[in-house]
């Protein structure tokens, strides 16, 4: 008998346990465009454990103070459900409806009113309906108690926090610091009005559904901060995106934040069923549904990790990988935060699921460590205290795939500023102002890094600079000029022969236009028609070349580094050298004695014989004048203002300047100028005195002297200015060191012609005497 019972109540409970899990189902047509997709629902109640998937505590404040994004949650089991005998049929209240519950006037509506409304799982009542026959307290938004369970459901709670509740429903909605359970509360109303009434009850117009969206979001603005809060939130946008897609919108990087992979498969699954490519944006979204572990590139420059992802993805597969449809379809579910909603799903329409391709998924995070390895400099650059991504320095180490797209400030004002300085002084500016709009600290003297840190900012920035010394040879000197101009030299990988050839001409050219402190517009017009005429060069490689002759034009000249190179040349180069420093001399169509002792000073100070710059001159005009006999009884002698030149006289003869363009390119090439890098108010490092030496010099004309053999002319005013801060007299220094001068070489270093000018032939050779 015993045994018969025992078996008769297992049987009992096998009964009840098949009706306990006994499902409601429906087979429903797949959703037409116009028709919106049919739910079915799962009865069975989500078990309130710990082991629910967005653990909360709806007791605690609606937002976090730490930032670890775990939420830590209570669970409150068994709290009995009062009982009401409101028969009234619940219904939604709209926004604009006014109820009133004791002292509470609610007018913001978005929840269900009533005494009878049933879960949809066969577990009671719905959570969020508002009984107005149950007993409250007027009480504080943020009074709560134990009542407040896990599943938060208004038939449950206490007075108090009944009161709570409809003090919260009655005020903005709007306080962070409100419960989340009762935010949680107000949640449940409008996910039921989503995931129920607008797909079972036909009762959610399109206006409505939108609204509901609308206050979610809002919802997320206040609230969102909460991790449990905000999944959910997103949980349901996204589900009302697969419901009405035409009214719900939903970014890609929404999708990867809040790790919507049921929305993300059916868009990929959308392209790849009907043979579309996936874009770069989407790959990137991709790598969240991956295998892929960030690295801390990833982590610390989101952002930069995106651009350059989305570069590397374009330049690699164009429009985007192709892939072909698989058998895996996209099955959407959607499981409510409310304790008293079934899960739900609808038909996924037989769209694929691309997100299970693990040879996809490869390529993809093999593209995402590649932009990881390519960002690590700049990652660990970041990476140190008080480094910023506004810093030169940051911005150098991007990438070049993505310095364009970087949006950095610095990048952008630079480039407003080199612009108006291209259009108002044709680029010309000093090198403390061009200095000043990359760093606050001056710089006192321009080293290695710092020409890269120029030439890098330039580079990504579209513009150029002269000198640089990749083409030109030469480095800006702290206390003097550089000239900017568009293009710049990204679009030349080195300088040609004929560059160098032509960039040698202008340097020497240059220097016979300065000659007599004032640079003619005919001078000027023969150089810039060495460039302009030359069929060799590249537009690129023009305008490097005008803006080197512009800052050529508008800085000091220095002789000393070239000196060496010209007297090792062969008689014919020699000559080629002195013909067009002659030619640019005569451009102006005169030449004047003062102009042709000049001259003699500057062919003293390129290590050529002085004594030929008349008859140079004689034969340049004599020749010029024998090509042309119909002007030669207009031509006057040397030295008078009626001397005509025409530039082609610069246009030598293919059959006597080979040699002489191969010298002047190799000349160019090799005459890196150290010398301006010396900041012209200090002594050089490297001088041609050693100042521990006891030749006779006290330290104070040693110092001045040190300073003035830096260039070869100096106003008076400036020299002044070094005499004063030494104490000492221009001309009684002059006369003191050039008397020390002539007991060691019988020649004077110095020459006062108003202005001082500097033998620096003179000052070498007394530095080789000290070195013997």
């Amino acid at each position: 008998m015993e045994v018969i019972i025992v078996l008769g109540i297992l049987v009992f409970t096998g009964m009840l346990l098949s009706a306990f899990r006994k499902r409601r189902t429906s087979k429903q047509p797949s959703a037409s465009p116009h028709t919106p997709p049919k739910a079915s629902y799962d009865t069975k109640q989500h078990r309130r454990t710990g082991s629910h998937p967005h653990n909360r505590d709806v007791r605690g404040p609606s937002h976090f103070d730490d930032d670890d994004g775990l939420a830590t949650f209570t669970i409150s089991i068994g709290q009995p459900e009062e009982k009401s005998r409101n028969k009234n049929p619940g219904r939604w209240v709209a926004p604009g409806e006014s109820i009133k519950i004791d002292d509470y006037s609610i007018n913001g509506g978005n929840f269900y009113f009533g005494g009878r409304l049933s879960s949809t799982n066969q577990f009671g009542s719905e959570a969020s309906l508002i009984d107005e026959t149950l007993k409250v307290e007027n009480v504080s938004y943020r009074e709560l108690d134990s009542s407040l369970g896990y599943w938060p459901k208004y038939s449950v709670l206490s007075p108090k926090c009944r009161g709570a509740y409809l003090h919260w429903l009655s005020s903005q909605r709007a306080d962070p610091d409100t419960p989340v359970g009762y935010v949680f509360l107000y949640f449940y109303g409008l996910e039921r009005r989503i995931t129920v009434d607008s797909v079972e009850c036909g009762e959610v117009s399109d206006e409505v559904f939108t609204n509901i969206a609308t206050e979610i979001r809002r919802l997320l603005t206040v609230y969102g901060k909460n991790p449990a809060f905000n999944s959910y939130a997103f949980r349901l946008l996204e589900w009302m995106q697969l419901l009405r897609p035409k009214l719900i919108s939903i970014s890609n990087d929404e999708i990867a934040q809040h790790n919507l992979r049921v929305l993300f498969s059916i868009n990929a699954g959308k392209l790849v069923e009907t043979g579309q490519p996936i874009p770069a944006e989407m790959a990137y979204v991709w790598l969240k549904f991956t295998d892929f572990v960030p690295r801390t590139p990833a982590r610390r420059c989101p952002e930069e990790f995106k651009n350059l992802f989305c570069k590397l993805y374009t330049t690699q597969h164009a429009n985007g990988l192709k892939i072909k449809p698989n058998k895996t379809f996209v099955k959407p579910a959607y499981h409510p935060a409310s304790g008293s909603l079934s899960p739900v799903t609808i038909d996924g329409g037989g769209v694929p699921d691309p997100t299970v391709l693990k040879s996809v998924a490869n390529k993809i995070i093999e593209l995402a460590d590649q932009a990881s390895e390519m960002l690590n400099s700049y990652s660990r650059y970041l990476g140190k205290e008080g480094n910023s991504r506004d810093d030169i320095e940051a911005v150098l180490l991007l990438p070049e795939e993505i310095a364009d797209s970087s949006g950095s400030p610095l990048m952008s004002t630079f480039s407003d500023w080199a612009e108006k300085i291209i259009e108002d002084t044709k680029g010309l500016v000093s090198f403390q102002d061009f200095w000043s709009q990359l760093s606050d600290t001056q710089v006192e003297k321009v080293n290695k890094k710092e020409v890269e840190v120029l030439q890098g900012i330039l580079d990504r920035t579209g513009f150029g600079m002269a000198p640089d010394p990749r083409f030109h040879h030469a480095k800006p000197s702290p206390t003097g000029n550089v000239v900017l101009f568009p293009g710049g030299h990204k679009d030349l990988n080195e300088p040609s022969h004929t560059f160098n050839e032509v960039g040698m001409a202008l340097r020497l050219g240059a220097m016979v236009a300065k000659i007599d402190d004032h640079v003619h517009e005919a001078e000027v017009n023969v150089l810039e028609n060495l460039i302009n005429d030359n069929q060799d060069l590249t537009e690129p490689a023009k305008a490097s070349l005008r803006a080197y002759l512009t800052w050529r034009l508008n800085s000091p000249q220095n002789s000393a580094s070239l000196k060496k190179q010209i007297e090792n040349l062969s008689a014919d180069g020699k000559h080629g050298i002195s013909k067009i420093l002659v030619s640019v001399a005569l451009a102006d169509g005169k030449i004047s004695p003062d102009e042709i002792k000049q001259m003699e000073k500057l062919y003293t100070n390129l290590g050529l014989d002085k004594s030929l710059v008349s008859s140079d001159i004689h034969g340049l005009t004599t020749s010029k004048a024998s090509e042309n006999p119909q002007d030669a009884g207009s031509s006057k002698s040397v030295g008078t203002a009626g001397f005509q030149l025409d530039e082609s006289v610069l246009a030598l003869h293919e059959s006597e300047t080979k040699h002489v363009q191969t010298i002047l390119s190799s000349i160019f090439a090799e005459s890196d100028e150290e010398e301006s890098l010396i900041d012209e108010s200090m002594p050089n490092d490297e001088g041609l005195l050693d100042e521990e030496e006891d030749d006779g010099l006290d330290p104070e004309h040693r110092k001045l002297l040190e300073r003035l053999i830096t260039r070869e002319k100096w106003s008076r005013t400036d020299v002044e200015s070094m005499c004063n801060g030494l104490g000492l007299m221009v001309d009684g220094a002059v006369e003191t060191i050039n008397n020390w001068s002539f007991e060691l070489l019988d020649e004077a270093v110095l020459e006062d012609d108003g202005d001082i000018y500097v033998m620096l032939d003179v000052a070498e050779n007394i530095a080789q005497t000290a070195k013997e």
